[in-house]
């Protein structure tokens, strides 16, 4: 008989399962979790920006106020707004808003102002949601990364036959682009590709670390191998770059041997890299800074002023660069801290720095007490990713935008770990709880 038959309620195993579905779909808390798991996976998997809008207002923010809303939410305003994290990030929105109206020169409408409104209550909604993801589960960690890790490597490995034997693109010279997202323009651009697959790719492994079955470890080493293999053909620096400082950092935090497994299949799927015909790894030297540093002395010389210094550019500056004096068109600044110094001055800048500093120490916080070096590694990842290649990381559009993924998740679940204590339910010397 099919589950969704009514007379499975009155078969006993039926209408158990069907009853725990239907506590679990009217739990917003469970609604919560569902809907950073899917955020975080969605990015190998929603066609455009319009879904992850989509995802993040239906299973999001809407069960994020019912929650709050109701007669029980005094507690959960109290632990979001008591977040020092999610209070700085408030204060980094207003004051960046603020800084962009006071901006005379440069021109903005209704419009502007609404959609950045919008965007900054969807980025507290999202650190919201993580903080009440993490503080109601005793696995964060597996709970949030498996789906991801699983739904990533996929999608990546879907994309490593589509994109190079089904649509033609030459191998190995042709950068990899998820083909999921984005397909009428072929897919993702391949630094977020690889961005994207680096960070899944680190969830894998840490994911292997903790398996205890076999099966389920030969499942995660699996993956991980996808999502290396994937990081490595979209030919990034920044994403190999920071693959490695995760990496070590996860090898580094490890109580026992189980990183060996991992550190061997990077190694093979490395080698097999730098073998490849067609001089990849010669290009990766010769692209030299692709421009970075011209951008970076461009932008620089726009903050000669003191009023650029205390206020910036605004958030509506476009474009942020002179096509003719870079030699190219950026849409962003390439460097998560520029990119608050530009468009909020300085004081964006000490309140970005003060946000990842603390989160920074509440990871270091977690792993000593518990041994979940989860967010520490999350978060060395991200942070290294995001000094050459990054935008503003309270960013939500034009989606998919990386800087959530990267930055807030790690900094926002790091607090949440260390707030409520959840370290204390941790085994010692595992990377992902449960």
């Amino acid at each position: 008989m099919p589950p969704t038959d009514p007379d499975a309620l009155k078969h006993p195993a039926g209408g158990a399962v069907m009853r725990r579905l239907a506590r679990g779909l009217s739990d917003p808390r469970a609604l919560l979790r569902l809907g950073v798991a899917g955020y975080l996976v969605g990015f190998f998997l929603f066609p455009g920006g319009f879904w992850q809008t989509l995802w993040i207002g239906i299973l999001i923010a809407l069960p994020l106020l019912h929650l709050l809303s109701r007669p029980t939410g005094s507690r959960w305003r109290r632990a979001i707004a008591g977040d020092p994290i999610f209070r700085l990030l408030a204060v980094l929105l207003g004051w960046v808003l603020l800084a962009s109206l006071v901006n005379r020169s440069v021109a903005y409408g209704g419009r502007d102002v609404f959609g950045s409104l919008v965007e900054a209550g969807g980025v507290l909604c999202l650190c919201g949601a993580i903080v009440v993801a993490v503080r109601t589960s005793a696995t964060p960690g597996a709970r949030l990364l498996r789906p991801m890790a699983l739904g990533g490597a996929a999608a990546m490995g879907a994309s490593l036959v589509g994109f190079y034997a089904v649509a033609g693109n030459a191998f190995p010279t042709t950068r990899l682009q998820c083909v999921f997202v984005y397909p009428h323009l072929g897919g993702l651009h391949p630094v977020v590709t690889g961005l994207i697959s680096g960070v899944a790719a680190m969830g894998a492994a840490l994911l292997c670390s903790r398996s205890r079955r076999v099966r389920d470890r030969a499942l995660h080493l699996a993956c991980f191998g996808v999502l290396v293999a994937g990081c490595l053909m979209t030919h990034s620096r920044g994403t190999m770059l920071a693959l490695g400082a995760g990496f070590l950092a996860f090898s580094l935090t490890r109580g026992d041997r189980s990183w060996i497994a991992p550190g061997a299949v990077l190694t093979l799927i490395a080698a097999a890299y730098l073998s490849l015909p067609q001089g990849q790894a010669e290009s990766l030297v010769t692209r030299a800074d692709a421009g970075r540093l011209g951008v970076y002395r461009h932008l620089l010389d726009q903050m000669a002023e003191l009023p650029d210094l205390v206020f910036g550019q605004g958030l509506w500056i476009h474009p942020i660069a002179d096509e003719q004096v870079v030699g190219w068109n950026p849409n962003h600044p390439h460097s998560a801290p520029l990119s608050l110094f530009f468009h909020g001055g300085v004081p964006a800048l000490l309140l970005g720095g003060a946000i990842f500093t603390i989160g920074l120490r509440r990871a270091i916080g977690v792993f000593r007490a518990s041994g979940d070096a989860t967010w520490l590694i999350l978060l060395v990842f991200g942070c290294t990713a995001q000094i050459v290649d990054g935008g503003l990381p309270f960013a939500l559009a034009p989606a998919p935008r990386i800087e959530p993924l990267l930055l807030l998740f790690p900094v926002v679940g790091a607090s949440a770990a260390y707030q409520c204590g959840a370290q204390a339910r941790f085994p010692r010397n595992r990377g992902v709880p449960g």
